[in-house]
């Protein structure tokens, strides 16, 4: 059985590991870029083109870009050491921790644009009549977001974090990139995993048993997620 197969508990448990880190952070960067640019400031389209631009590059060039930066003696550890005024040398690539480490800044750096696009078109539909009534009533900043933002936004929060933690678990194209899974199996996902033994042990049974398995526990994930938008849906009519 392939719940038996420890390389594929533990490709699941690497794939949650990026998912639970990588997510998170995408979505509070998302939400502090988006408060900041509901505000007016100079070269605001042009920072906002340029915030998105890590969106539109396929992935693989983005493993290939972060592959070359993350050289042992490549730009990282090279602007590393002027900053600190000392040779630093972090081994991105060959050493499980920092191997891990290097995958997840790729997919922040790449995805944080679609929290951030979504999050602000939520924020610019909110209804400015509740947030001047905050306002006027002296609320501060956190608590017209607890009170008013958050509970007003609570959906979109959830189908923000739904849809990039489904796309966060199929990550493949970065990691293999970067370090095919290594060193040794440190970074390999299940999406690598399966990769591996569809096309290099043509295991298609395993794969396809797998694939089933990671969709039937994302499919409970989601529903369970959705089911207070559901009720509150239910309740509004």
């Amino acid at each position: 059985l392939i719940i038996q197969d420890r390389d594929f508990l533990m490709a699941l448990l690497r794939t949650v590991i990026i998912v639970v880190i990588v997510v998170p952070v995408e979505f509070l960067l998302g939400l502090g870029l988006a408060f900041l640019f509901l505000e007016k400031f100079p070269g605001k389209k042009f920072f906002h083109s340029l915030l998105l631009m890590p969106m539109m590059i396929v992935p693989a060039v983005a493993g290939f870009t972060f592959y070359m930066l993350f050289q042992g003696a490549g730009p990282i550890n090279a602007i590393l050491s002027k900053i600190f005024m000392t040779d630093v040398f972090i081994p991105w690539l060959t050493k499980s921790g920092w191997a891990m480490v290097s995958i997840m800044i790729v997919d922040i750096w790449e995805w944080t644009p679609l929290m951030f696009l979504i999050l602000l078109s939520g924020l610019m539909s909110l209804p400015e009549d509740q947030i001047n009534a905050a306002v006027i009533l002296g609320a501060s900043r956190w608590q017209q977001f607890h009170k008013v933002i958050f509970p007003l936004l609570k959906p979109v929060f959830t189908i923000a974090l739904i849809i990039r933690g489904m796309e966060a678990v199929k990550i493949f194209d970065p990691i293999w990139i970067m370090t095919t899974g290594g060193p040794g199996t440190a970074t390999e996902s299940i999406s690598v995993y399966m990769y591996k033994h569809g096309f290099k042990y043509l295991k298609w049974s395993w794969v396809s048993a797998g694939g089933i398995l990671i969709m039937i526990i994302i499919s409970i994930i989601s529903i369970y997620a959705l089911k207070p938008i559901k009720e509150r849906e239910e309740q509004a009519a």
